[in-house]
This record gives C-alpha cells, sequence and structure tokens, in this order.
C-alpha cells in the first residue's frame, strides 16, 4: 500500500493509483447496474459502532487502526439531496494512527470541504500533496445501525432496490448505508465522490458493503446470483440498461472483465465467502 505503483508518476502509493481510475470513471459506476460488481471487482463491520465510530478499533487511532479523526476545523457539514448532515468534531488533519503523515496527492475533484487546496489539473490528476482529513462523524454513522443494515437484506426483494436504498435516496434525503458509511469518513479525499479511495479507510467501508451484498444474495442463491438492474451511467439519462456482459472497467488498476463474472464470489477471478 506504501509503495509507489507504475503507472502514474504522481501516484505516490497505492491509494493514489487506484483513485486514478475511480476519478476516470466514477459517473458510470454510480447509480448504476455495476454498482455492486465493480466495487465486489475493486476492492468494518458498520452496526457494531454506528452511534460512536471514533470508539471503533478502525479509529480509535492506536498504531493498529486506521489512523482516528482529524483536528477540529469549523465546517459547514456535508449535503446529501435534500438532508444536510451536520458537521462533528473533526475536520482537520489526521492526530494519531498510522496514516497520520500519509499525503493524498491526487484531487480535489468534487470536495466537501471548501478550504482544501485546488488541483493543478481540472480533472484532478495534478500532483497536489496534502494531508489526509477526516471528519468522523456520528451524525452519518446513524445510517449504518445494525437497523438499517437489516432492513435493506429483508425488505428489499430484488437487486434494483436493494442497490437503489443502498446508495441511497436524495429525493428522501436518505443516504443508505453506503452513503452514511462515506460521509462517516468525510472530510478530504474521503468526502470527494471522485476521489474517496485515497483515504485508506475507504477500503473497510467497501468491503462491508460487498459484505452486505452477499449476505443479501445467500437469502436467495438460484436468483440473486444472476441478478443484474440498472443502467449504464449515472442518473441514466439516455443510456442502456446493464447486461451480464457489460465490461467491468477499473482503468489502469485490473483488466476488464464481464459484469457477469462478478456476481459470485466463488466464480470468476473470485473464491472468498463471509463469516
Amino acid at each position: 500500500m506504501i509503495r509507489r505503483p507504475s503507472g502514474f508518476k504522481h501516484a505516490q502509493n497505492i491509494t493514489a493509483k487506484v483513485p486514478n481510475g475511480s476519478t476516470a470513471v466514477s459517473l458510470s459506476i454510480h447509480g448504476t447496474a455495476n454498482f455492486l460488481t465493480w466495487h465486489r471487482y475493486y476492492y468494518e463491520h458498520w452496526p457494531y459502532y454506528a452511534a460512536d465510530p471514533l470508539r471503533s478499533p478502525v479509529f480509535n487511532g492506536n498504531e493498529t487502526s486506521m489512523s482516528g479523526n482529524g483536528a477540529k476545523v469549523p465546517h459547514p457539514g456535508v449535503q446529501f439531496g435534500s438532508l444536510t448532515i451536520p458537521p462533528a468534531d473533526g475536520g482537520g488533519c489526521l492526530l494519531d494512527g498510522p496514516f497520520k503523515d500519509f499525503k493524498a496527492n491526487l484531487g480535489p475533484v468534487a470536495p466537501v470541504l471548501n478550504d482544501v487546496p485546488r488541483n493543478p489539473r481540472q480533472d484532478g490528476l495534478g500532483y497536489n500533496p496534502r494531508c489526509i482529513r477526516r471528519d468522523v462523524n456520528p451524525n452519518s454513522s446513524k445510517y449504518t445501525t445494525e437497523a438499517h443494515t437489516y432492513n435493506l437484506i429483508t425488505q428489499n426483494q430484488n437487486v434494483y432496490w436493494f442497490q437503489t436504498v443502498m446508495q441511497g435516496e436524495m429525493q428522501k434525503g436518505n443516504p443508505g448505508v453506503h452513503g452514511g458509511g462515506h460521509f462517516a469518513i468525510a472530510g478530504d479525499p474521503g468526502g470527494d465522490f471522485y476521489n474517496s479511495p485515497a483515504d485508506p479507510a475507504f477500503w473497510l467501508h467497501h468491503g462491508m458493503i460487498d459484505r452486505t451484498w452477499w449476505i443479501w444474495q445467500m437469502q436467495d442463491l438460484n436468483k440473486r446470483l444472476t441478478e443484474v438492474s440498472g443502467v449504464t451511467s449515472m442518473m441514466g439519462f439516455g443510456s442502456p440498461n446493464g447486461t451480464p456482459n457489460d465490461d467491468i472497467d477499473l482503468s489502469v488498476n485490473a483488466p476488464k472483465v464481464k459484469l457477469g463474472d462478478l456476481l459470485d464470489t466463488m466464480k470468476g477471478p473470485f473464491c472468498y465467502i463471509y463469516v
């Protein structure tokens, strides 16, 4: 994770190379048929610490954590559709833990904090080293409780509604467990829609996204291991419906594969289950 990867001269470590791919395809991997499979290929247990995420082993700031909160820096919070998620007690550079002195080098593209240094390139791929900032936020993690996760798994009988509710319903002011987990990290680059994988905590969050999908699939294997629904671009205006034959493109990070090859964690490039 810390070593310099090949492919991009400004990628100082693997968490800088990987967002290069995410930035390039963000609008075709959210609100789309391939949301779940793309993130499964790209790749915390939310509910235990939803009320107080800084108590979590993930964010308590010790040497085995993903680092903790940022310094207290006032900011207006995060807007998600009609919902404003109030700020918590962070917002600045990480104070402790193994990523305290880690740098984000790409972005921002769509920052949630107003004072993030602008990137020298419009596409966000210029060299722009800065500290990782977080506002670990219980106002957002409250959307990832056991009740929210259980209801997501049990109340959505097809993949369209499962992934729609998971990703959040902006018109209802509900960020879902996906948005709730992202905005519980927030800051920079974690709050940047195009560059969030540059915060190492992203990977645990999307591990839990995948685990939740896997549990949902296990409730009806014959149907849910092959089910695909949605379009091929965010918002879907004029784009075709997704199919198992669609390419999953991680840009520079991995070879293209077919969406249908990523539906089952025991087939295609995968061989794993969750326990």
